[in-house]
């Protein structure tokens, strides 16, 4: 949440990568999901993505690591220290959020207490929630897409996808939906 305090430099002094509603879009539409995701599902997936373009364009205002996984976090006594800036750009409140949600399903009480902790620390939730929603939308595409290209444990891969089809769904919901449903 703090990273998102750090002040962008100028335009014509560091050139970011945007983190944006285009850069969502082209990516789910670049998606080959070989059929782990229905067509009706990625349909609403790129319409609702169509749909939210202008606004997720409009909100794409500060710094995000890119990259925020847990291995990208290392704790040092009482202080945490963020690591591997690489993926560093500019794009939403809810980014790096999304991305720490999608990659550690496998422990509901920390994620949630984390996006209970950066939705209570939001200027305005209602712009925070329809942002991660968003977010995850391309997150779990593509999650699905890298485990099927990779050669990953079967059991592992199976588990993802799995759980990212599910979690796909219920963020076509709305945030509520997904957060109450994700036990």
């Amino acid at each position: 949440c703090e990273i998102q305090e750090i002040p962008l430099p100028p335009k014509n002094m560091l050139e970011l990568p945007r983190y944006d509603g285009e850069f969502n879009l082209e990516k789910v539409i670049s998606y080959k999901t070989k059929n782990l995701v229905s067509h009706e599902t990625m349909e609403a997936v790129i319409q609702t993505l169509k749909e939210a373009l202008e606004f997720m364009n409009s909100q794409c205002t500060v710094l995000v690591h890119g990259d925020f996984l847990l291995q990208n976090i290392m704790n040092v006594g009482d202080i945490l220290y963020i690591i591997d800036w690489e993926f560093a750009g500019i794009g939403n409140i809810a980014y790096d959020d999304a991305t720490l949600w999608v990659t550690t399903f496998k422990n509901n009480a920390f994620r949630k207490s984390f996006l209970m902790r950066c939705l209570a620390n939001s200027v305005d939730s209602t712009i925070f929630k329809r942002l991660f929603v968003l977010n995850l939308l391309r997150l779990y595409l593509r999650e699905i897409k890298t485990c099927q290209e990779t050669n990953s444990l079967p059991v592992l891969k199976q588990e993802v996808i799995s759980n990212s089809k599910k979690e796909l769904e219920r963020a076509l919901c709305d945030f509520d939906t997904l957060v109450s449903l994700s036990d």
